[in-house]
């Protein structure tokens, strides 16, 4: 039997990996507060455009407050809301999880460790995205730019345990994101995102206020 997936959080990043694993074939159901990009999604799918589209792909969709509906636990949920909404949103998708599933971390920020205190640590695992820039300009609509990482021989996708322990899951979330783009398990989640916090750091502010 599949196992049944969750991405919790469906902004830029988590609309594409539920667009592509949907894609895949792969049994998802996205969850999203943002009420006009959950009806588009039920009404007309997930439209991909750029260096990875264009394509369009059907999508089990539910806003946050329709959630209750489900009576099903998922074997992984991918966690992709903005970080100061990390704590609520992680309680509530707890409810979601199966006893023996586990919480992939995929946020742009260092939240790992709260998000291990909420759901148990032996049921969390990291996730960095590194050198992928993708946007979600209107309800329905996500948009990737820059190359593909696996075009130039870049990893985009980091998986890692929080131990450093390289594991079977580790293995099996990252060949599942390989679907996307280049994708490894790593021994060394916290080096990988503190290396992308500096990155973020160093930069992000320059084009803030360049506008570049």
């Amino acid at each position: 039997m599949s196992k049944k997936m969750a991405v919790v959080g469906a902004g830029a990043a988590g609309s594409y990996i539920g667009a592509f694993l949907t894609r895949e074939g792969y049994d998802v159901t996205i969850l999203d507060m943002w009420g006009d990009h959950v009806e588009m999604m039920r009404s007309e799918g997930i439209k991909v455009t750029g260096t990875q589209g264009p394509f369009e792909v059907p999508v089990n969709a539910y806003h946050f407050t329709d959630a209750m509906q489900l009576n099903e636990e998922f074997d992984i949920i991918f966690l992709a809301v903005k970080s100061y909404d990390t704590e609520w949103v992680a309680h509530f998708a707890k409810r979601f999880l199966k006893q023996d599933g586990v919480m992939v971390d995929n946020q742009n920020c260092m939240n790992d460790s709260l998000v291990a205190s909420i759901v148990g640590f032996e049921r969390a695992i990291g996730c960095v995205m590194s050198s992928i820039t993708v946007g979600l300009w209107e309800p329905g609509l996500v948009n990737r730019g820059g190359a593909i990482g696996r075009d130039t021989g870049h990893d985009v996708f980091r998986v890692g345990e929080l131990h450093g322990r390289i594991t079977p899951r580790a293995e099996e979330i990252a060949e599942l994101l390989s679907c996307i783009d280049a994708s490894r398990p790593t021994s060394n989640i916290w080096g990988e995102r503190w290396s992308k916090l500096v990155t973020n750091a160093s930069s992000n502010p320059i084009t803030a206020m360049t506008g570049l």
